[in-house]
């Protein structure tokens, strides 16, 4: 519906503001699908070649995100020199105004939701898609702007420029988007506080004697979490079984997601 809201702007008012909206809605629905498809290879179970479950095809969608952002950016940058080079003034700037508050509706709707979905999941994938959307809402408000400002005052400079403004917003989301990604494809340890409170659960077990070699990674649809745990060398191998769980379902009640290796070392 964004997309076809844009389209028709577009036409009617040859803008570059809207323009710019327009190309970053159509890359959002392909980047949609994208997700779609990622998020259903990852929840796909471990298997004989993939032990560990299928989490990075996620971060995998979102590195080619950024790529299709950063042509779209390039493209948006064409056509701005292209129209300042002849001087194309904005048409039906009425027109072009209440389809953008409708794509800004719109785009309010999807974000709320997206936001409900990723505090459930926690899924990188969906973070992405809803980056670009939260960034579409800022989009259509200087969208607005720039069309009622550069028609009202016959500036078409100012359609040009704010178009290429958006564009800049919208790298500056790919920033977090791609941080994320190499985060997981990289293995890169989940942040100290958790780390800290992981720690915290362990030691407070009275049976532990200490604990080391902590290593932590996500994959993005799970979080994987091995240390060695030093106990009293004289205990059954019966009882060092039942610590073991007891230990792995308290990190699993703060981490709900999360895979618990333990190797248990005599102090």
């Amino acid at each position: 519906m964004l997309v076809i809201l844009k389209v028709f702007a577009w036409e009617q008012t040859q803008s570059i503001s809207i323009l710019s909206s327009l190309v970053d809605s159509g890359l959002d629905m392909l980047i949609s699908l994208v997700t779609f498809i990622s998020v259903r290879a990852s929840l796909i179970p471990a298997d004989h070649d993939h032990k560990f479950g299928h989490g990075k095809y996620q971060a995998i969608a979102a590195l080619g995100q950024c790529l299709l952002i950063l042509a779209s950016v390039l493209f948006v940058f064409y056509e701005a020199v292209m129209h300042y080079s002849t001087t194309q003034q904005v048409f039906q700037p009425e027109l072009g105004i209440s389809l953008m508050v409708i794509s800004l509706f719109l785009t309010l709707s999807l974000v709320g939701y997206q936001r409900f979905v990723y505090l459930r999941t926690e899924s990188i994938a969906v973070k992405a898609d809803s980056m670009h959307y939260i960034t579409d809402i800022f989009t259509n408000l200087l969208v607005i702007i720039s069309v009622y400002f550069s028609s009202s005052l016959q500036l078409n400079l100012i359609d040009i420029i704010i178009g290429l403004i958006l564009m800049v917003i919208v790298l500056y989301g790919v920033k977090e988007i791609l941080s994320d990604a190499l985060a997981i494809l990289t293995d890169k340890e989940l942040n100290e506080t958790l780390k800290d409170e992981i720690r915290s659960i362990i030691l407070s077990h009275p049976m532990c004697l200490g604990i080391h070699d902590l290593r932590t990674r996500d994959s993005g649809t799970k979080k994987f979490i091995q240390f060695h745990m030093e106990l009293d060398a004289n205990l059954s191998l019966d009882n060092v079984h039942q610590i073991d769980k007891e230990v792995t379902e308290k990190i699993e009640r703060i981490i709900p997601s999360c895979e618990v290796i333990i190797h248990m070392d005599p102090r």
